[in-house]
């Protein structure tokens, strides 16, 4: 809910806020906090976050948190945040998301496990479920994966492989190993990105893979 009215008019043409869709945004870590501001900012009518966990120390330089929300849950600092630069309150839920509350609109998971992951595929694929677009962010070091997927399109079919897997079965360093603040606003771009081109075209980008430093660099910390 939008308590103060924004002024939009610079992003005219790029993206009307009369396009988008609400959105479900489940992990509100590195990654997430970041994905909630950007939305707001865009003029995203409601958005609802799901994260159960309280601020760390190492989350502050990572993330949008500051230095006096280390152990305020997440959901509760992000609602503050989030309101004071942009007018948006939040629906905070102060839980992890099990599966059991029906999804729609857009949904974007910033969480870290495999096993979280799968339990919101299921939740999206579920006929009960309205969700029009599914994006999965992952980082790992300097490695950056978007996935954007329609759940009942025949030609994102291939995603179902990448939730295939639980936790155990992952790679260690693929799963829930963050980097720095420029991964955090990476990724978020991207979502942001991506939500964009979908509301306003109905295109997306399905899969986007990259190094978001030289390869060498890279290797040297594989």
């Amino acid at each position: 809910m939008q308590t103060r009215s924004l002024n939009f008019s610079q992003q005219h043409k790029l993206l009307d806020p009369k396009a988008a869709r609400p959105v479900t945004l489940i992990g509100a870590g590195a990654v997430g906090s970041h994905v909630a501001l950007a939305l707001a900012k865009m003029g995203v009518p409601k958005l609802k976050v799901w994260d159960d966990d309280d601020v760390s120390e190492h989350n502050v330089p990572m993330s949008l948190y500051r230095p006096k929300d280390f152990m305020r849950p997440k959901v509760d600092a992000l609602r503050e945040i989030v309101e004071e630069f942009s007018g948006l309150v939040i629906d905070a839920h102060r839980a992890k998301y099990e599966g059991e509350t029906p999804l729609e609109g857009s949904v974007v998971m910033c969480v870290d496990s495999m096993d979280a992951r799968r339990r919101i595929w299921k939740a999206v694929c579920r006929m009960d479920t309205d969700v029009d677009l599914l994006i999965d962010t992952r980082t790992a070091a300097k490695l950056l994966w978007v996935f954007s997927i329609r759940p009942y399109d025949p030609d994102d079919a291939y995603y179902a492989h990448h939730v295939s897997y639980g936790t155990r079965e992952a790679a260690p360093h693929m799963c829930g190993t963050h980097g720095f603040m420029p991964m955090s606003l990476m990724a978020a771009a991207c979502v942001a990105e991506n939500l964009t081109s979908w509301w306003m075209s109905g295109k997306k980008e399905m899969h986007r893979r990259q190094l978001v430093a030289s390869p060498s660099a890279a290797e040297e910390d594989a």
